[in-house]
């Protein structure tokens, strides 16, 4: 059976896709603020003794900023610091703030990512100044609503109860690197307000899953994986449609995303997937690291981000 995913609702189908704004710099800190906000939520889900197992902490606000911290889990996706200065000009005790933040809570390394918003270069001078160094770079894309693409699978894309929430941690989790508590950690944000979670099937077997929060008139989409068997069967194209279609019928009007950088050497399936799905590139978004000097070698997928 083939799935094909279109709008299927009148008020889409004869509305194209809205542009999102030509200038970039005023829609930073809306674009920055759907991924905070909806990263900060996820830290408020964690149960209380599974937080306190794993060292998750709660939203942790610095200059405007949000600062995750998981002690447990070596990978840089769950320790990082988003949108510092694209609300308030970054200044030193910021950083310096950060770096005890994460020092007490036992985690050898974090990273910052830095928008081109505002006084960017001044950030990245007190960063280079603190033993910070450039990382890698994550791409982040947006969108307008409406416009959803049409897409065809033979799999078959479902949105997820609460009832099998369990699904999306335990397909997540491990294809992304992150460790099995982080599994239970997302299920519990599977029914919360302002999510959504959809997940394709091969029968009753999960091959592919991916979220959707919504803010106002925005939508960050995340959290996207593929068991490796059924990869190249349209899977995330599809969720990236369903995604579009539900955000766009809830009213947002900005949708976001985050992927790596596309390399000729090292080609990125979400970044190109994104394009293909109506997205363009707002900035490449630098990653700016620091290391305690006793802390391992960085694991491979500990930089992922996942659309």
């Amino acid at each position: 059976m083939t799935t094909c995913i279109a709008s299927r609702h009148p008020c889409l189908e004869s509305r194209d896709l809205e542009p999102p704004p030509t200038h970039p710099a005023p829609s930073i800190p809306l674009w920055e603020g759907l991924e905070m906000e909806g990263w900060a939520d996820l830290h408020r889900a964690a149960p209380p003794l599974l937080a306190a197992g794993e060292g998750i902490h709660p939203p942790h606000w610095v200059g405007g900023a949000l600062a995750a911290v998981y002690r447990s889990a070596d990978v840089l996706a769950l320790n990082r610091v988003i949108g510092l200065g694209t609300r308030q000009a970054p200044r030193g005790e910021h950083l310096d703030g950060l770096l005890a933040l994460y020092r007490r809570a036992g985690v050898g390394r974090f990273f910052v990512q830095v928008a081109p918003a505002g006084r960017h270069e001044e950030l990245v001078r007190r960063l280079r100044r603190r033993g910070f160094r450039q990382h890698n770079r994550w791409a982040k894309l947006v969108r307008g609503g409406g416009g959803v693409p049409r897409v065809e699978t033979d799999l078959r894309i479902e949105r997820l109860p609460a009832s099998k929430a369990a699904l999306f941690g335990e397909l997540f989790a491990p294809e992304v690197g992150w460790p099995p508590a982080a599994a239970r950690w997302l299920a519990h944000t599977v029914g919360r307000a302002d999510w959504r979670h959809y997940a394709a099937f091969d029968g009753d077997r999960v091959a592919a899953a991916a979220a959707l929060f919504l803010s106002g008139s925005g939508a960050w989409l995340s959290f996207a994986a593929t068991h490796p068997s059924y990869r190249r069967r349209g899977a995330q194209a599809a969720l990236l449609a369903h995604r579009i279609r539900d955000a766009s019928l809830a009213g947002a009007s900005t949708l976001v995303v985050e992927t790596g950088e596309d390399h000729p050497e090292r080609p990125c399936v979400s970044f190109r997937n994104c394009l293909r799905a109506g997205f363009r590139v707002a900035y490449m978004r630098p990653n700016w690291l620091w290391c305690d000097d006793g802390a391992p070698p960085l694991s491979r997928s500990a930089d992922s981000a996942s659309s």
